[in-house]
């Protein structure tokens, strides 16, 4: 059962080295209009290090392996005040989300240039839908670190080509444009071919 069952926050601002510290399984979590400013801090030993929106606690115990069904983010924004790295969610311990959405989500930076590493840590973790409608990359240098695209089930949305990001060919779905990693070039899948794409 989900220890949470539904929980959001929304139009705040927060200071904090993160927003969801998730430690058991839950239902749907989402963050609508929230002002994030990441603040560095010890994890303790954790694999990973950065500040996240939602991410493992900061305990020690808290690194379990979690299941989670919906995570939505609305115009949501970090801004970036010190060299403290920041991502949208970090997985730890094999954790899952079944949805995860973005529908509005942006790093700003302030008084450095460096972008954020990633908008996705996944580690050993997994997402079954990865839907990007709304994501400005200009801080962002990757959807996810490299080589954790197959934790990935399927990307959607219609948002992916705009983010100017590249993605393999296998994890997309039909009828989505799509810079593809195969060949650097606007792309869609349809019936299960992967064909050029002028928008």
């Amino acid at each position: 059962s989900n220890a949470v069952a539904s929980l959001s926050v929304s139009n705040c601002t927060l200071t904090a080295p993160v927003v969801f510290g998730v430690s058991d399984n839950f239902g749907t979590i989402k963050a609508a209009n929230v002002t994030f400013f990441p603040t560095p801090l010890n994890w303790r030993s954790q694999p990973n290090q950065s500040s996240g929106f939602l991410r493992p606690a900061p305990w020690p115990n808290a690194v379990n392996a979690w299941i989670g069904s919906n995570v939505i983010f609305e115009n949501c924004k970090a801004v970036r005040r010190e060299s403290t790295d920041v991502a949208a969610v970090i997985f730890e311990k094999g954790s899952m989300i079944g949805n995860l959405e973005f529908d509005g989500f942006v790093v700003q930076q302030a008084g450095f240039t460096d972008p954020a590493t990633a908008l996705l840590n996944l580690g050993s973790g997994s997402i079954s839908q990865f839907v990007l409608n709304s994501v400005d990359s200009s801080h962002i240098d990757a959807p996810v670190e490299r080589g954790e695209f197959v934790g990935i089930g399927t990307v959607a949305g219609t948002g992916v080509l705009a983010t100017g990001w590249r993605f393999p060919d296998n994890v997309m779905a039909e009828g989505v444009p799509y810079i593809s990693a195969t060949t650097g070039q606007p792309s869609i899948k349809i019936g299960g071919i992967v064909q050029s794409y002028s928008p």
